[in-house]
């Protein structure tokens, strides 16, 4: 790390022990501040559908890490947490400082969700894990309840919620590359009113990384205040802060680490940025509230709402291509100073009617996002660098505007869902959304204003049987729509949004005597109006481009004997380009796994006697992917995880070793011939006091 550790994180995080001292005179001892985790936490979801149903009657597949899984894995980022679930490769550019992720195979990093609405869709920032109750990982299509997506799927993170527990928790970590961190989470009754709760997490931390000169710190808190009415009215405040301070870490050429270079082997943790020259600082703050209003015995008004605003500044360092020697590697500096605004609000109305041997769920929706782009990059000439001895210090010197544009996008959308139970047996679904959005882009440079409108209709039609032993098989069809930019067409035409179509077929199983939860789905999706370059004028586009994706993933959760248990996952997944100007038509594309699998198998001595300890191995294989380029063939990895937590008192002891075998393996293609390196063996030792 080129900095100090930012003085702003460390104050932050001592204030943030202040609250501590003053609710400990406030409260009773309390010996352990764990959240616990209920089998409602992985047996019901709002993101599938909204209105909470049970998850074995949503015809679709939906993926929960909860919190005790993030209590015991310790995942450093959002990235880290979802490459725990089959089907989804996350982090594929590397530790840059923003959350991505390929879900089903297709690039779905715009589409984050927080607390049910929209978090991200210019995907420049990376979200706190620490601040988090829950993440849910919607597959497949999902505009009938979200609006515009991609037809991979969604990731849907939620918020740690106010606690009317007393919840104390203060922590200490220090783990490899001087990794640094404290950390509290507090809650509890607010001015000792019971109607009035409060939740407060917050953290300092600072990191290296094994390549030198990488490495970020973090200052984070984030907040929530609960006041239940006792009147069928609950409201949620939340706020939101964050800073980071990042050197990011450099994408490698693919000759020399995958590819054969007649120099030999690139040493996977040599630096090619310029140290201490290459930051960036990242700001975001959120504020937001969730409200619940009882309309009597049959109806529930909900409405969530966020405004986020965040700050992206500094040099970003850009490879360009190898010389003819195969060893000296152009570069080039891109400043940013962008700033990104996004404003969300969804409300709801659920109605529960019921008679004749049957049931009806009734959701009727309304929700709208403006998102508000302002960007200036310039562009920087820096000398080449040698990729084999690398010679850091020669100048930097902006040049040109690369960009200076401000665009907003505007979305409204209408929906409605319909959830019939018959029998007891029979459960069918049905959606259907009306989109309009907007988008006015700006170019300053260009003197260009430009603007598209976009309309559409969405739907889903699923349906489960309820049968007898816990099974619950299901079918479904989904659909949806992304509005995409580009060069216009010959013709002078707007470009179509980009569609989707999924089938899937599944069923899940549970089994309440052993915990068992299981669950196997096929699936088939189309995207299409994919935007391709024309081939007689590349100036232009044409919307002929289209992708198939079709796999299989099998998810499983049991427990055996007293304190072993076992969650293992894999996905299979057969993409191809089916359609394209770009010369690969038939080729997969890229960052796409054709098979992927996981296995943690813990053991619990608090179950089976009073030995307050818990041991967990895992294990994760990834296949081989095509990098962004058709020639680059990522190869396949498997990597091994483990932790031990032990619980004296209210003391809490956890060691989290990552990558035990040290393994070097590429997490993605990045630019043309790039390729990203995975994260190197780690170890975290975390003491905490709870009471």
């Amino acid at each position: 790390m080129t900095r100090p550790f930012a003085p702003q994180a460390l104050a932050f995080a001592i204030l943030a022990f202040a609250p501590a001292v003053t609710t400990a005179q406030h409260r009773p001892t309390q010996l352990d501040a764990v959240e616990v985790t209920t089998r409602s936490e992985t047996t019901s979801s709002r993101t599938a559908s909204k209105d909470g149903a049970p998850l074995r009657e949503t015809p679709q597949s939906v993926a929960i890490i909860d919190s005790d899984a993030l209590r015991r894995q310790r995942p450093a980022s959002l990235n880290d947490a979802l490459r725990e679930i089959p089907g989804v490769l996350a982090g594929t550019a590397g530790r840059r400082g923003f959350d991505d992720f390929v879900i089903r195979g297709f690039s779905q990093s715009a589409f984050a969700f927080r607390d049910g609405t929209r978090f991200d869709p210019g995907f420049l920032v990376e979200q706190e894990v620490f601040g988090l109750k829950r993440i849910e990982v919607l597959k497949g299509p999902a505009s009938v309840m979200y609006g515009q997506a991609g037809p991979g799927g969604i990731v849907n993170t939620v918020s740690k919620a106010p606690s009317r527990t007393p919840l104390r928790l203060v922590e200490a970590s220090a783990g490899t590359d001087a990794m640094a961190r404290v950390a509290v989470d507090l809650g509890g009754a607010l001015a000792n009113r019971e109607d009035l709760s409060f939740r407060l997490s917050a953290l300092g931390q600072d990191r290296n990384d094994p390549v030198p000169n990488v490495g970020a710190q973090r200052a984070f808190a984030s907040t929530a205040i609960g006041w239940d009415t006792g009147a069928a009215t609950t409201l949620t405040l939340r706020a939101l802060h964050q800073v980071d301070q990042l050197d990011r870490i450099v994408a490698l050429p693919a000759s020399g680490t995958v590819l054969p270079n007649r120099n030999g082997r690139i040493d996977p943790d040599v630096f090619l940025g310029e140290p201490g020259r290459s930051g960036i600082d990242v700001r975001q703050s959120q504020l937001g509230y969730s409200l619940e209003h009882g309309l009597g015995d049959v109806w529930t008004l909900r409405q969530n709402a966020r405004h986020t605003q965040y700050d992206v500044d500094g040099l970003n360092i850009i490879a360009g291509a190898l010389g003819a020697d195969a060893r000296t590697l152009a570069r080039r500096g891109l400043f940013l100073d962008v700033a990104n605004r996004v404003s969300t609000v969804d409300t709801q109305l659920h109605g529960q009617l019921g008679g004749d041997g049957a049931t009806h769920d009734l959701l009727f929706g309304v929700d709208a996002l403006r998102f508000r782009n302002d960007q200036v990059q310039t562009n920087a000439t820096m000398a080449s660098i040698d990729v084999f001895n690398p010679v850091y210090g020669g100048a930097i010197r902006p040049t040109t505007l690369a960009s200076d544009r401000k665009q907003v996008i505007r979305q409204s959308g209408l929906y409605g869902q319909w959830r019939g139970r018959f029998a007891e047996r029979v459960v069918i679904l049905a959606g259907g959304r009306f989109d309009d959005a907007r988008t006015d882009t700006f170019d300053d440079l260009s003197g260009r204003r430009t603007g598209q409108r976009d309309k559409a209709l969405t739907g889903r039609l699923g349906t489960v049987l309820l049968l007898d032993g816990g099974f619950a098989p299901y079918a479904s069809l989904s659909t949806s729509f992304v509005p995409v930019s580009g060069n216009p067409t010959r013709n002078g035409a707007a470009l179509d949004p980009e569609t989707g179509r999924q089938v899937e077929l599944g069923v899940r199983w549970s089994h309440a005597t052993t915990g068992t939860e299981a669950s196997a789905a096929v699936f088939d999706i189309v995207r299409q109006n994919v935007v391709s370059a024309d081939p007689t004028d590349p100036r232009f586009s044409v919307q002929i481009g289209e992708q198939r994706h079709r796999g299989a993933e099998i998810d499983l959760r049991t427990r055996f004997g007293s304190a072993w248990s076992i969650s293992a996952g894999y996905a299979w997944i057969d993409a191809e380009v089916t359609r394209s100007t770009l010369g690969n038509m038939g080729l997969r594309p890229p960052n796409v796994a054709r098979d992927s699998a996981n296995l943690w198998l813990s053991f619990d001595g608090a179950r089976l006697s009073a030995m307050p300890i818990e041991i967990g191995v895992g294990a994760r294989h990834v296949g081989e992917r095509l990098g962004t380029a058709s020639t680059t063939l990522l190869p396949g990895y498997a990597t091994v995880d483990a932790y031990v937590r032990y619980t004296h008192g209210a003391w809490q002891y956890a060691l989290n070793l990552k990558n035990l075998g040290d393994e070097v393996w590429y997490a993605g293609g990045t630019g043309a011939n790039f390729v990203s390196v995975g994260e190197r063996r780690s170890a975290l030792l975390t003491v905490g006091y709870a009471w």
